[in-house]
């Protein structure tokens, strides 16, 4: 019977795809319609309702269209209460409880917000190219990095190792996550960051070990400005750890059942891993 049933469902828009927004918006359109017909008969309001309830539950929605019209219509706070607001910043916590107290280290303001480029051209990680237009890897930055990559990718990476890495005081209660490729750095319930992949994750651990060994000052540095400019280190990114394959990046609209969104996209060709995926 349970078989027969899974036959009729949409997987497009059920089960794990199931949109919660959409779900209760379109019950809630039902119930307002089988009120309608309750007020005439009450049975034929009940049947409506259970008819309408069967539809939403195998096909995900009942009014046509209505993926599309969450996506459009749907204030963010509203699809953030249920998880489905747009992708956040990925890697280290953009800030925590700790940061209002952080020293403020060199080039970060009194918000705590750090200027990315100037920092990278100072501490030599970054260089103008040939043509003077844009930015690259020092050729010493990164072949420490890479090194550093490879070594970092052969290990474990246990809570202890990646909490040491971030500078994180209450090792005892982090945990990293892994579930669906991408994984999480919590301590206590609470998450300290976010990666798209176990390479990504690599990628900011190893920075991490030479900020620490080249900034006499890093450990000023607050978690949201660590976080800040480890992510704009994997822009400059240009072969995968691990595989050492290259790393491409692009921009690509990212949909969900609830959001359609611009991202800056950086994906290992060999793995399809991704290093970076930060909205425009």
């Amino acid at each position: 019977m349970k078989q027969m049933l899974t036959r009729y469902r949409d997987p497009e828009y059920t089960g794990a795809n199931r949109c919660l927004p959409c779900t209760i918006g379109n019950l809630l359109i039902s119930a307002v319609i089988s009120a309608a017909v309750a007020a005439v008969s009450t049975i034929g309001g009940a049947i409506v309702f259970v008819g309408a309830s069967a539809v939403i539950y195998f096909k995900g929605y009942l009014i046509p269209g209505t993926p599309t019209l969450t996506e459009r219509y749907f204030p963010t706070w509203l699809l953030e209460i249920f998880g489905k607001g747009p992708t956040t910043a990925e890697g280290l916590a953009t800030a925590d409880e700790d940061d209002e107290a952080a020293v403020i280290g060199p080039h970060q303001s009194s918000d705590g917000s750090v200027d990315l480029e100037q920092f990278l051209i100072e501490y030599d990680l970054v260089e103008a190219t040939s043509t003077g237009e844009d930015l690259q890897l020092t050729q010493a930055f990164n072949e420490e990095w890479q090194f550093e990559m490879d070594r970092v990718y052969d290990e474990n990476l246990s809570a202890k190792q990646v909490a040491a890495a971030f500078h994180i005081d209450d090792i005892s209660e982090t945990t990293v996550i892994e579930q669906e490729g991408t994984y999480s750095l919590t301590t206590d319930g609470s998450s300290i960051g976010r990666w798209p992949s176990r390479a990504a994750l690599v990628a900011d651990v190893a920075a991490a070990h030479l900020l620490a060994r080249r900034v006499d000052t890093w450990g000023e540095y607050s978690t949201q400005s660590r976080g800040v400019i480890l992510n704009g280190l994997r822009v400059f990114l240009q072969r995968c750890p691990g595989s050492g394959g290259a790393v491409t990046l692009r921009e690509e609209t990212v949909e969900s059942c609830c959001t359609s969104q611009q991202v800056i996209a950086a994906t290992c060709e060999e793995t399809g891993e991704r290093i970076l995926e930060q909205p425009l």
